[in-house]
């Protein structure tokens, strides 16, 4: 169904908002081209049609950043952060062609162990469709995660592009995410602690997921 809206510029003028859906119940992108919309259950994100799909405004735009209000963990093994549900990509925004997932993460840890190596991890699953990941064993308090997941081609799958960074030190590492699987499950934090006996605890200061779509 078309959706009745001022064009961009006037509409900016007048501050007039892009009407808004949840993903699920949004218009089709077939006859809406140069239209704009906001997504309410996609972190109120903007979308505008080419006439085939809804792509994110400007580029990219934020789908996932939970308010974090005392978000910890304790874990030995690596176990899913308590208190981040993640977040689920619908298939439909799966198919977006050159569609791109950006996941980020800030923690820190108390007290600070090097008895093993301490892991922090964004995946779908605690043991692979790895997103972005660190592992290392150090008393360093602070980290940051990033990782990205791209289409390239024509591919169903995704390829991982992980820059696990620090304030010290940047890495890279590659892997890939079955889009089965990336449907299937949500994206989450993991997490293990330096300390054997799950002592140290991890304090999540962001969490947060972009999609964009790439050239």
């Amino acid at each position: 169904m078309p959706i009745v809206q001022l064009q961009s510029e006037f509409a900016a003028a007048l501050s007039i908002a892009p009407p808004s859906y949840t993903w699920s119940g949004k218009p089709a992108a077939a006859g809406n081209s140069g239209m704009i919309i906001r997504v309410t259950d996609q972190m109120n994100s903007l979308w505008r049609s080419d006439g085939t799909y809804w792509l994110p405004e400007g580029g990219n735009q934020c789908v996932y950043s939970p308010v974090l209000s005392g978000v910890t963990s304790q874990s030995a093994t690596l176990q899913v952060v308590s208190g981040l549900p993640g977040w689920s990509i619908p298939s439909d925004m799966a198919g977006i062609p050159r569609l791109c997932i950006e996941a980020y993460a800030t923690c820190y840890v108390s007290p600070p162990s090097s008895a093993q190596a301490r892991q922090i991890y964004i995946g779908v699953d605690a043991d692979k469709n790895c997103i972005a990941s660190h592992q290392y064993t150090s008393t360093s308090t602070g980290k940051r995660v990033w990782g990205r997941l791209t289409k390239e081609g024509s591919s169903t799958d995704w390829t991982a592009y992980a820059g696990n960074a620090n304030y010290f030190s940047d890495g890279t590492s590659r892997s890939s995410v079955l889009q089965s699987d990336l449907i299937a499950s949500p994206i989450r934090l993991y997490y293990r602690g330096g300390n054997t006996d799950g002592s140290e605890t991890i304090t999540v200061v962001n969490f947060a997921i972009e999609v964009g779509v790439g050239p």
